[in-house]
């Protein structure tokens, strides 16, 4: 069998001669990462073979010799490609404050699998909340209720707040933060905020005003008449909805419902 005969994936059912051939795996690796898993160990160590697999995917590194998968070089190579590729990286490299801090800074949901010293380091995470809210749900529990790093998440996902600390779900800034983003957000807020007239009612018109810009301009409507329609009426009414144990939704003037 010839090297352009062989399919990446038929390497599992080739000749042992052939798996420890470094051009035939190497043509493999190229065709389908997942060759390396049936590569003879010594080509498991072979520094280009693997990192000719893991530009194909970095879950390729799961593959990979011990000694590979604690190679800076190998890791980043495969981490750029799949940011789960950490998660297979040697114990040692996955407290590597720099290189975890290069991986978050990449992609910050890299930071799930960084070692939970770093997960607690407000450098490493306030890098990754940067770069993707999602990394909030992964920074150790002494940095839930950071201020700076729980606005961070929240100004780009309402969603965010589910993962604050007790004490920052009941922060007016931080919970107007996340409304501001999403309405939905406001399910995490403390019952002591969802009960809070005032604090409620701007969200609730706030809602109101932004479902009726969304609208397209109706054509032929006179300038200046009011916007009826059931869309906005159930942009303002969601954040109501959510208020479970809250005050009734107050009417806007004219006693419309919002």
């Amino acid at each position: 069998m010839s090297m352009g005969q062989l399919d990446g994936c038929a390497l599992e059912f080739a000749a042992p001669e052939l798996k420890a051939d470094r051009a035939v795996v190497l043509a493999a690796v190229r065709e389908d990462w997942r060759a390396l898993g049936f590569a003879a160990p010594g080509l498991k160590a072979d520094r280009e073979t693997v990192l000719a697999a893991v530009a194909r995917s970095g879950d390729a590194l799961l593959y990979a010799a011990p000694g590979l998968q604690a190679d800076r070089q190998v890791v980043l190579a495969a981490i750029k490609q799949d940011w789960r590729a950490l998660g297979h990286a040697a114990q040692q490299l996955r407290a590597d404050r720099a290189l975890v801090l290069d991986a978050v800074q990449w992609r910050g949901v890299a930071l799930e699998y960084a070692a939970e010293q770093l997960k607690a380091d407000r450098q490493v995470a306030l890098a990754a909340v940067a770069q993707d809210w999602r990394a909030f749900e992964s920074v150790a529990a002494s940095l839930k209720g950071d201020r700076e790093i729980a606005l961070t998440a929240v100004r780009q996902h309402g969603a965010a707040l589910d993962h604050a600390a007790e004490a920052l779900r009941a922060d007016r800034d931080v919970v107007n933060a996340a409304v501001e983003r999403h309405c939905h957000a406001l399910q995490h807020a403390a019952p002591e905020l969802r009960g809070d007239r005032e604090f409620i009612l701007p969200i609730v018109r706030r809602s109101r005003l932004r479902a009726a810009a969304r609208l397209p301009r109706a054509q032929g409507r006179p300038r200046g008449r009011p916007v009826r329609h059931r869309a906005v009426r159930h942009g303002a009414g969601v954040c109501g909805a959510l208020l479970e144990g809250g005050p009734p939704v107050p009417r806007l003037r004219g006693g419309a419902q919002p």
